[in-house]
């Protein structure tokens, strides 16, 4: 894996908004998750305040998710993407399977239209 040594916080505080919202929490909630006031977290959202490395581990505990996935640089597309990943991760085994399967049903019936 190829680390960028630059790293934007900017990013960081996008992402956590994201996978927040898409966990349907308010920035007070996490923050009585984290034992971190929500102005802490508000700010980490919007670019204006770093993280410290013990404060997105709590996060990260928090809400559930790998430590690479709150700092790795994404797009707004592929924040959508997690959002998505998130709600078939909550489904049972069963309801995954049959999600996957329709997944690949329409992809194989949109290449079928490409020719």
């Amino acid at each position: 894996m190829k680390f960028n040594y630059f790293y934007e916080f900017k990013c960081t505080g996008k992402m956590l908004k994201s996978i927040r919202a898409s966990k349907e929490l308010s920035q007070l909630e996490l923050a009585e998750l984290c034992d971190l006031s929500d102005s802490h977290i508000r700010n980490i959202e919007n670019g204006s305040a770093h993280a410290s490395l013990d404060a997105l581990v709590k996060i990260c505990n928090a809400l559930d998710v790998p430590f690479e996935r709150l700092i790795t640089n994404t797009s707004a597309e592929n924040s959508l993407s997690l959002s998505q990943i998130d709600i078939i991760n909550g489904l049972d085994e069963e309801q995954q399977i049959s999600c996957i399967e329709i997944l690949n049903s329409f992809k194989h019936q949109k290449r079928g239209n490409e020719f």
